[in-house]
Protein backbone atom coordinates (compact mmCIF):
# COMPACT_ATOMS: atom_id res chain seq x y z
CA UNK A 1 0.00 0.00 0.00
CA UNK A 2 1.58 3.51 -1.02
CA UNK A 3 0.57 6.75 0.06
CA UNK A 4 1.07 9.94 -1.05
CA UNK A 5 2.14 13.03 1.02
CA UNK A 6 0.15 15.69 0.44
CA UNK A 7 2.41 19.48 0.44
CA UNK A 8 3.08 21.36 3.32
CA UNK A 9 1.72 24.15 1.20
CA UNK A 10 -1.10 22.40 0.47
CA UNK A 11 -1.69 21.68 4.33
CA UNK A 12 -1.75 25.01 5.19
CA UNK A 13 -3.86 25.90 2.62
CA UNK A 14 -6.59 23.51 3.24
CA UNK A 15 -5.98 24.82 7.17
CA UNK A 16 -6.57 28.58 6.55
CA UNK A 17 -9.82 27.43 4.45
CA UNK A 18 -11.18 25.75 7.15
CA UNK A 19 -10.36 27.93 10.14
CA UNK A 20 -12.09 30.68 7.65
CA UNK A 21 -15.32 28.63 6.91
CA UNK A 22 -15.57 27.45 10.27
CA UNK A 23 -15.17 30.98 11.51
CA UNK A 24 -17.75 32.47 9.26
CA UNK A 25 -20.01 29.75 10.33
CA UNK A 26 -19.83 29.84 13.52
CA UNK A 27 -20.69 33.47 13.42
CA UNK A 28 -23.64 33.35 11.41
CA UNK A 29 -24.93 30.14 13.56
CA UNK A 30 -24.33 31.95 16.81
CA UNK A 31 -26.40 34.69 15.60
CA UNK A 32 -29.67 32.84 14.34
CA UNK A 33 -30.15 29.22 15.08
CA UNK A 34 -33.64 28.71 12.82
CA UNK A 35 -34.19 26.12 10.36
CA UNK A 36 -33.54 27.52 7.18
CA UNK A 37 -33.58 24.04 5.15
CA UNK A 38 -35.33 25.36 2.24
CA UNK A 39 -34.20 22.24 -0.23
CA UNK A 40 -35.21 19.69 2.12
CA UNK A 41 -35.74 17.71 -0.98
CA UNK A 42 -34.63 19.57 -4.48
CA UNK A 43 -37.21 21.11 -6.62
CA UNK A 44 -39.29 18.00 -6.73
CA UNK A 45 -41.26 19.20 -3.56
CA UNK A 46 -42.10 22.66 -4.91
CA UNK A 47 -43.87 20.72 -6.76
CA UNK A 48 -45.52 18.19 -4.38
CA UNK A 49 -46.27 20.86 -1.73
CA UNK A 50 -48.86 22.40 -4.31
CA UNK A 51 -50.58 19.18 -4.87
CA UNK A 52 -51.26 18.61 -1.23
CA UNK A 53 -53.32 22.02 -1.03
CA UNK A 54 -55.14 20.43 -3.95
CA UNK A 55 -56.16 16.93 -1.75
CA UNK A 56 -57.09 18.95 0.61
CA UNK A 57 -58.95 21.34 -1.40
CA UNK A 58 -60.61 18.24 -3.21
CA UNK A 59 -61.54 16.57 0.24
CA UNK A 60 -59.41 13.44 -0.86
CA UNK A 61 -56.55 12.18 1.34
CA UNK A 62 -53.54 14.19 1.83
CA UNK A 63 -50.09 13.03 2.02
CA UNK A 64 -49.70 12.75 -2.42
CA UNK A 65 -46.82 15.46 -2.30
CA UNK A 66 -43.62 14.72 -5.09
CA UNK A 67 -40.16 15.71 -4.92
CA UNK A 68 -37.75 17.86 -3.62
CA UNK A 69 -38.67 21.20 -1.09
CA UNK A 70 -41.43 21.83 1.56
CA UNK A 71 -43.63 24.80 2.18
CA UNK A 72 -44.12 25.55 -1.59
CA UNK A 73 -47.60 26.71 -1.60
CA UNK A 74 -50.72 27.71 1.12
CA UNK A 75 -53.21 26.07 2.18
CA UNK A 76 -56.34 25.67 0.79
CA UNK A 77 -57.71 28.13 3.88
CA UNK A 78 -58.53 31.35 4.00
CA UNK A 79 -55.52 34.13 2.88
CA UNK A 80 -54.53 34.15 6.52
CA UNK A 81 -54.55 30.76 7.31
CA UNK A 82 -51.72 30.68 4.74
CA UNK A 83 -48.18 29.12 5.78
CA UNK A 84 -45.12 30.94 6.04
CA UNK A 85 -43.02 30.30 3.19
CA UNK A 86 -39.34 29.83 3.55
CA UNK A 87 -38.63 30.47 -0.04
CA UNK A 88 -38.76 33.34 -2.74
CA UNK A 89 -42.26 33.02 -3.65
CA UNK A 90 -44.41 34.40 -6.27
CA UNK A 91 -48.35 33.84 -6.83
CA UNK A 92 -51.84 34.76 -8.15
CA UNK A 93 -54.41 36.35 -6.22
CA UNK A 94 -56.61 33.29 -6.86
CA UNK A 95 -53.50 30.57 -5.83
CA UNK A 96 -54.13 29.09 -9.66
CA UNK A 97 -50.40 30.28 -10.18
CA UNK A 98 -47.50 29.74 -7.91
CA UNK A 99 -43.64 29.83 -8.59
CA UNK A 100 -41.12 29.48 -6.37
CA UNK A 101 -37.69 30.60 -6.60
CA UNK A 102 -34.28 28.83 -6.23
CA UNK A 103 -30.31 28.56 -5.87
CA UNK A 104 -27.75 26.62 -4.82
CA UNK A 105 -23.96 27.07 -4.95
CA UNK A 106 -21.46 25.13 -4.00
CA UNK A 107 -17.77 26.45 -3.59
CA UNK A 108 -14.76 23.90 -3.35
CA UNK A 109 -11.22 23.65 -2.70
CA UNK A 110 -9.61 20.84 -3.69
CA UNK A 111 -5.95 18.93 -3.98
CA UNK A 112 -6.03 15.61 -5.84
CA UNK A 113 -1.99 13.89 -5.23
CA UNK A 114 -1.32 11.13 -7.90
CA UNK A 115 1.87 8.63 -7.67
CA UNK A 116 2.20 9.15 -11.25
CA UNK A 117 1.28 12.72 -12.26
CA UNK A 118 1.92 16.64 -10.86
CA UNK A 119 -0.26 17.10 -8.11
CA UNK A 120 -3.21 19.49 -8.70
CA UNK A 121 -4.73 21.88 -5.93
CA UNK A 122 -7.93 24.55 -6.89
CA UNK A 123 -10.82 26.46 -6.10
CA UNK A 124 -13.92 25.41 -7.88
CA UNK A 125 -17.55 26.27 -8.47
CA UNK A 126 -18.59 22.87 -8.11
CA UNK A 127 -22.62 23.74 -8.94
CA UNK A 128 -23.81 27.16 -9.30
CA UNK A 129 -28.02 26.19 -9.57
CA UNK A 130 -30.90 28.08 -10.45
CA UNK A 131 -34.33 26.66 -10.37
CA UNK A 132 -38.09 27.74 -10.51
CA UNK A 133 -40.81 25.03 -9.19
CA UNK A 134 -44.34 25.50 -9.26
CA UNK A 135 -47.61 25.06 -10.69
CA UNK A 136 -49.68 27.13 -13.52
CA UNK A 137 -53.82 27.25 -14.07
CA UNK A 138 -54.35 24.50 -11.56
CA UNK A 139 -51.98 22.80 -8.80
CA UNK A 140 -52.64 19.48 -10.65
CA UNK A 141 -50.17 21.02 -13.32
CA UNK A 142 -46.59 21.52 -11.63
CA UNK A 143 -43.30 21.71 -13.24
CA UNK A 144 -39.55 22.65 -12.18
CA UNK A 145 -36.72 23.76 -14.05
CA UNK A 146 -33.24 24.07 -13.08
CA UNK A 147 -30.09 25.37 -15.30
CA UNK A 148 -26.13 24.93 -13.76
CA UNK A 149 -23.89 27.88 -14.30
CA UNK A 150 -20.46 26.41 -12.99
CA UNK A 151 -17.54 25.15 -14.78
CA UNK A 152 -17.93 27.15 -17.90
CA UNK A 153 -21.00 26.13 -19.58
CA UNK A 154 -24.90 26.88 -19.18
CA UNK A 155 -26.20 23.26 -19.07
CA UNK A 156 -30.14 22.48 -18.48
CA UNK A 157 -30.83 20.20 -15.61
CA UNK A 158 -34.03 19.69 -15.05
CA UNK A 159 -37.19 20.71 -16.81
CA UNK A 160 -40.22 19.00 -16.65
CA UNK A 161 -43.88 18.64 -16.16
CA UNK A 162 -45.84 16.76 -13.38
CA UNK A 163 -49.31 16.27 -13.69
CA UNK A 164 -51.20 14.80 -11.06
CA UNK A 165 -53.91 12.06 -12.54
CA UNK A 166 -55.78 10.84 -9.72
CA UNK A 167 -54.59 10.62 -5.59
CA UNK A 168 -50.90 8.48 -5.66
CA UNK A 169 -50.35 8.40 -9.58
CA UNK A 170 -48.82 11.19 -11.33
CA UNK A 171 -47.30 11.71 -14.98
CA UNK A 172 -43.59 13.28 -15.20
CA UNK A 173 -42.90 14.56 -18.73
CA UNK A 174 -39.43 16.04 -19.39
CA UNK A 175 -35.58 15.60 -18.98
CA UNK A 176 -35.11 14.44 -15.14
CA UNK A 177 -33.55 11.48 -13.26
CA UNK A 178 -34.16 7.74 -14.27
CA UNK A 179 -35.34 6.21 -10.93
CA UNK A 180 -32.13 4.21 -10.08
CA UNK A 181 -29.72 4.36 -7.50
CA UNK A 182 -30.76 5.99 -4.04
CA UNK A 183 -27.96 7.76 -3.98
CA UNK A 184 -28.19 9.63 -7.22
CA UNK A 185 -31.75 10.23 -6.76
CA UNK A 186 -30.95 12.14 -3.53
CA UNK A 187 -30.21 15.71 -4.55
CA UNK A 188 -26.45 16.54 -4.48
CA UNK A 189 -26.98 19.33 -1.87
CA UNK A 190 -28.26 17.16 0.86
CA UNK A 191 -25.00 14.78 0.79
CA UNK A 192 -23.04 13.94 3.82
CA UNK A 193 -19.68 13.72 2.07
CA UNK A 194 -18.96 16.81 -0.32
CA UNK A 195 -20.10 14.31 -3.26
CA UNK A 196 -21.16 10.64 -3.99
CA UNK A 197 -19.32 7.41 -4.56
CA UNK A 198 -17.78 6.61 -6.93
CA UNK A 199 -20.05 3.52 -8.00
CA UNK A 200 -22.65 6.52 -8.56
CA UNK A 201 -20.80 7.38 -11.32
CA UNK A 202 -19.49 4.41 -13.05
CA UNK A 203 -23.09 2.96 -13.04
CA UNK A 204 -24.39 6.23 -14.64
CA UNK A 205 -28.21 6.26 -13.70
CA UNK A 206 -28.39 9.23 -15.46
CA UNK A 207 -30.79 12.29 -16.84
CA UNK A 208 -32.66 11.57 -19.30
CA UNK A 209 -35.52 12.74 -21.51
CA UNK A 210 -38.61 10.45 -21.46
CA UNK A 211 -41.77 10.21 -19.57
CA UNK A 212 -42.10 8.39 -16.05
CA UNK A 213 -45.46 7.28 -13.64
CA UNK A 214 -44.84 8.04 -10.39
CA UNK A 215 -46.83 8.22 -6.56
CA UNK A 216 -44.70 11.12 -5.56
CA UNK A 217 -41.28 8.59 -4.36
CA UNK A 218 -39.41 11.20 -3.80
CA UNK A 219 -41.11 12.60 -0.41
CA UNK A 220 -40.75 8.44 0.68
CA UNK A 221 -44.04 7.34 1.09
CA UNK A 222 -44.43 3.97 2.85
CA UNK A 223 -44.53 2.03 -0.32
CA UNK A 224 -42.57 3.75 -3.42
CA UNK A 225 -42.85 3.10 -7.48
CA UNK A 226 -42.10 4.67 -10.59
CA UNK A 227 -41.78 3.20 -14.24
CA UNK A 228 -40.05 5.49 -16.63
CA UNK A 229 -39.58 5.14 -20.71
CA UNK A 230 -36.15 7.14 -21.64
CA UNK A 231 -34.67 8.15 -24.93
CA UNK A 232 -31.36 6.06 -23.63
CA UNK A 233 -29.01 9.09 -23.76
CA UNK A 234 -27.63 11.56 -21.29
CA UNK A 235 -29.56 14.74 -21.43
CA UNK A 236 -27.48 17.04 -19.47
CA UNK A 237 -24.04 16.79 -21.47
CA UNK A 238 -23.57 20.75 -22.06
CA UNK A 239 -24.53 23.97 -24.11
CA UNK A 240 -24.77 24.09 -27.85
CA UNK A 241 -21.92 26.93 -29.32
CA UNK A 242 -22.96 29.23 -32.15
CA UNK A 243 -20.95 29.22 -35.23
CA UNK A 244 -20.96 33.11 -36.73
CA UNK A 245 -19.01 34.48 -39.95
CA UNK A 246 -17.25 37.70 -39.67
CA UNK A 247 -20.69 39.87 -40.60
CA UNK A 248 -21.95 37.87 -37.18
CA UNK A 249 -24.43 36.40 -39.16
CA UNK A 250 -25.37 32.74 -37.38
CA UNK A 251 -23.62 29.61 -39.48
CA UNK A 252 -24.28 26.89 -37.51
CA UNK A 253 -24.38 25.17 -34.13
CA UNK A 254 -21.86 23.31 -32.75
CA UNK A 255 -21.51 20.80 -28.97
CA UNK A 256 -23.30 18.85 -27.07
CA UNK A 257 -27.37 19.72 -26.37
CA UNK A 258 -29.67 17.32 -25.41
CA UNK A 259 -31.22 16.50 -28.55
CA UNK A 260 -30.69 12.56 -29.64
CA UNK A 261 -30.74 10.80 -32.82
CA UNK A 262 -31.52 7.69 -30.72
CA UNK A 263 -34.33 5.57 -29.11
CA UNK A 264 -33.09 2.94 -26.74
CA UNK A 265 -35.60 2.84 -25.27
CA UNK A 266 -34.10 2.44 -22.01
CA UNK A 267 -37.04 1.00 -19.32
CA UNK A 268 -36.36 2.13 -15.80
CA UNK A 269 -38.80 0.61 -13.06
CA UNK A 270 -38.03 1.23 -9.01
CA UNK A 271 -39.95 0.11 -5.66
CA UNK A 272 -39.44 0.48 -1.89
CA UNK A 273 -40.85 0.57 1.08
CA UNK A 274 -40.04 3.42 4.01
CA UNK A 275 -41.09 3.22 7.73
CA UNK A 276 -41.58 5.59 10.12
CA UNK A 277 -41.30 8.69 8.60
CA UNK A 278 -38.25 8.65 6.85
CA UNK A 279 -36.68 11.32 4.83
CA UNK A 280 -35.53 8.37 2.31
CA UNK A 281 -33.92 11.33 0.07
CA UNK A 282 -31.96 13.55 2.57
CA UNK A 283 -28.27 11.81 4.42
CA UNK A 284 -27.41 12.93 7.59
CA UNK A 285 -29.92 12.21 10.61
CA UNK A 286 -30.50 15.92 10.78
CA UNK A 287 -34.15 14.87 12.59
CA UNK A 288 -32.91 12.38 15.05
CA UNK A 289 -35.50 10.50 16.84
CA UNK A 290 -36.01 6.66 16.59
CA UNK A 291 -35.54 3.95 14.16
CA UNK A 292 -36.39 4.98 10.53
CA UNK A 293 -35.30 2.80 7.45
CA UNK A 294 -36.17 2.51 4.20
CA UNK A 295 -35.38 -0.45 1.20
CA UNK A 296 -35.37 0.42 -2.67
CA UNK A 297 -34.92 -1.46 -5.73
CA UNK A 298 -34.51 -0.77 -9.47
CA UNK A 299 -33.55 -2.38 -12.67
CA UNK A 300 -32.72 -0.63 -15.98
CA UNK A 301 -32.66 -2.29 -19.48
CA UNK A 302 -31.49 -0.59 -22.69
CA UNK A 303 -33.03 -1.91 -25.55
CA UNK A 304 -30.53 -0.45 -27.88
CA UNK A 305 -32.81 -1.54 -30.79
CA UNK A 306 -30.55 1.01 -33.21
CA UNK A 307 -27.39 -0.52 -31.91
CA UNK A 308 -26.38 2.58 -30.67
CA UNK A 309 -25.40 3.53 -27.04
CA UNK A 310 -23.47 5.73 -25.01
CA UNK A 311 -22.56 2.86 -22.42
CA UNK A 312 -21.39 -0.03 -24.30
CA UNK A 313 -21.45 0.98 -28.30
CA UNK A 314 -24.23 -1.43 -29.67
CA UNK A 315 -24.96 -3.55 -27.13
CA UNK A 316 -28.11 -3.73 -25.19
CA UNK A 317 -27.71 -3.86 -21.46
CA UNK A 318 -29.15 -4.76 -17.72
CA UNK A 319 -28.45 -3.11 -14.50
CA UNK A 320 -29.93 -3.86 -11.29
CA UNK A 321 -30.20 -1.88 -7.80
CA UNK A 322 -30.52 -2.42 -4.59
CA UNK A 323 -30.34 -0.06 -1.96
CA UNK A 324 -31.19 0.38 1.91
CA UNK A 325 -31.04 3.53 4.37
CA UNK A 326 -31.41 3.60 8.27
CA UNK A 327 -31.79 6.56 10.41
CA UNK A 328 -32.04 6.32 14.37
CA UNK A 329 -30.93 8.99 17.13
CA UNK A 330 -28.37 10.58 15.29
CA UNK A 331 -26.98 7.73 13.25
CA UNK A 332 -27.54 6.84 9.24
CA UNK A 333 -26.12 4.29 7.02
CA UNK A 334 -27.21 3.42 3.82
CA UNK A 335 -25.97 1.67 1.07
CA UNK A 336 -25.77 0.16 -2.29
CA UNK A 337 -25.37 -2.86 -4.79
CA UNK A 338 -24.81 -2.48 -8.40
CA UNK A 339 -24.93 -5.29 -11.22
CA UNK A 340 -24.42 -4.77 -14.74
CA UNK A 341 -24.64 -7.55 -17.89
CA UNK A 342 -24.58 -6.47 -20.84
CA UNK A 343 -25.35 -8.49 -24.29
CA UNK A 344 -23.13 -10.79 -25.75
CA UNK A 345 -20.59 -9.61 -28.65
CA UNK A 346 -22.31 -10.44 -31.90
CA UNK A 347 -25.95 -11.69 -30.82
CA UNK A 348 -28.60 -9.86 -31.29
CA UNK A 349 -31.53 -10.79 -29.17
CA UNK A 350 -31.79 -8.64 -25.91
CA UNK A 351 -32.26 -11.80 -23.56
CA UNK A 352 -28.26 -12.90 -24.92
CA UNK A 353 -26.82 -11.24 -21.50
CA UNK A 354 -23.39 -11.73 -20.06
CA UNK A 355 -22.08 -10.27 -16.12
CA UNK A 356 -20.07 -6.44 -17.09
CA UNK A 357 -19.67 -5.05 -13.84
CA UNK A 358 -20.59 -5.29 -9.85
CA UNK A 359 -20.16 -2.63 -7.36
CA UNK A 360 -21.22 -1.78 -3.71
CA UNK A 361 -21.06 1.48 -1.22
CA UNK A 362 -21.52 1.43 2.14
CA UNK A 363 -21.15 4.79 4.35
CA UNK A 364 -22.04 5.57 8.16
CA UNK A 365 -22.29 8.99 9.86
CA UNK A 366 -22.67 10.62 13.35
CA UNK A 367 -24.40 13.59 14.25
CA UNK A 368 -21.73 14.07 17.86
CA UNK A 369 -23.87 17.02 18.23
CA UNK A 370 -27.06 18.83 16.57
CA UNK A 371 -24.89 20.77 13.82
CA UNK A 372 -21.56 18.45 13.91
CA UNK A 373 -20.96 15.05 11.90
CA UNK A 374 -18.49 12.52 11.34
CA UNK A 375 -18.98 10.18 8.48
CA UNK A 376 -16.95 7.36 6.54
CA UNK A 377 -17.13 5.72 3.21
CA UNK A 378 -16.20 2.49 1.11
CA UNK A 379 -16.96 2.00 -2.31
CA UNK A 380 -15.74 -0.74 -4.48
CA UNK A 381 -15.87 -1.37 -8.68
CA UNK A 382 -15.46 -4.49 -9.96
CA UNK A 383 -15.02 -4.44 -13.79
CA UNK A 384 -15.23 -7.11 -16.41
CA UNK A 385 -12.34 -5.11 -17.92
CA UNK A 386 -9.83 -4.59 -15.18
CA UNK A 387 -8.61 -1.35 -16.62
CA UNK A 388 -12.19 0.03 -14.94
CA UNK A 389 -12.16 -1.45 -11.31
CA UNK A 390 -12.54 1.49 -8.97
CA UNK A 391 -12.02 1.28 -4.98
CA UNK A 392 -12.75 4.99 -2.74
CA UNK A 393 -12.20 4.97 1.52
CA UNK A 394 -13.19 8.82 2.44
CA UNK A 395 -13.52 9.83 5.59
CA UNK A 396 -15.06 13.21 6.28
CA UNK A 397 -16.63 15.82 8.54
CA UNK A 398 -19.61 18.19 8.58
CA UNK A 399 -21.12 21.32 10.14
CA UNK A 400 -24.65 22.36 9.34
CA UNK A 401 -25.13 25.45 10.78
CA UNK A 402 -28.82 25.53 8.80
CA UNK A 403 -28.92 21.98 8.12
CA UNK A 404 -28.68 21.26 4.30
CA UNK A 405 -29.45 24.84 3.39
CA UNK A 406 -25.74 25.98 4.80
CA UNK A 407 -23.52 23.80 5.83
CA UNK A 408 -19.65 23.00 5.81
CA UNK A 409 -17.87 19.78 4.36
CA UNK A 410 -14.48 18.44 4.35
CA UNK A 411 -13.39 15.01 3.58
CA UNK A 412 -10.52 13.00 2.86
CA UNK A 413 -10.29 9.83 0.18
CA UNK A 414 -7.95 7.32 -1.08
CA UNK A 415 -8.66 5.93 -4.53
CA UNK A 416 -7.77 3.63 -7.17
CA UNK A 417 -8.18 2.95 -10.19
CA UNK A 418 -7.58 0.20 -12.78
CA UNK A 419 -4.31 -1.62 -11.63
CA UNK A 420 -3.40 1.13 -9.21
CA UNK A 421 -1.93 0.30 -5.33
CA UNK A 422 -4.77 2.17 -2.52
CA UNK A 423 -3.19 5.23 -1.81
CA UNK A 424 -1.93 6.36 -5.06
CA UNK A 425 -4.55 9.22 -5.58
CA UNK A 426 -5.19 10.99 -2.68
CA UNK A 427 -7.95 13.30 -2.79
CA UNK A 428 -8.83 16.36 0.12
CA UNK A 429 -12.47 18.42 -0.55
CA UNK A 430 -13.38 21.15 1.45
CA UNK A 431 -16.75 22.79 0.63
CA UNK A 432 -19.05 25.18 0.93
CA UNK A 433 -22.34 25.22 0.48
CA UNK A 434 -25.52 27.57 0.46
CA UNK A 435 -29.10 26.49 -0.88
CA UNK A 436 -32.11 28.49 -0.69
Amino acid sequence: MVFRAIRPSNIALIAAFSLAVISATAGVASAQNEDLDADEQGLANEVSEGQADVVATDNQATGDAAGPSADVSATAAAPEAKKKSKKLVFETDDGKHKMAVKSRIQGRYEYTGKQDADDLSRFVLQRIRLGLAGHAFSKNINYAFQVDFAKGAETLKVYYLDLVLRKGIRLRVGQFKRPTSRQLLTSSSRQEFVDRAVTVGAFKGRIDIGLMVHNNYSKSPDFEWAVGVFNGNRADTGSISVNTDDMGQVTGVSGESNLVDKFGPVVVARVGINRNGLKGYSQADLEGGPLRFGVGAAVLADFDIDDTDADKDGAALVRGFLDFVVKVNGFSTTGALFLATQQKEGETAFTEQEYADTGFHLQAGYMVTKQHQVVARYAQVIADNEANDQQEITAGYSFYPFKHSFKWQTDVGLKTKGDQDLGDQVLVRSQLQLSF
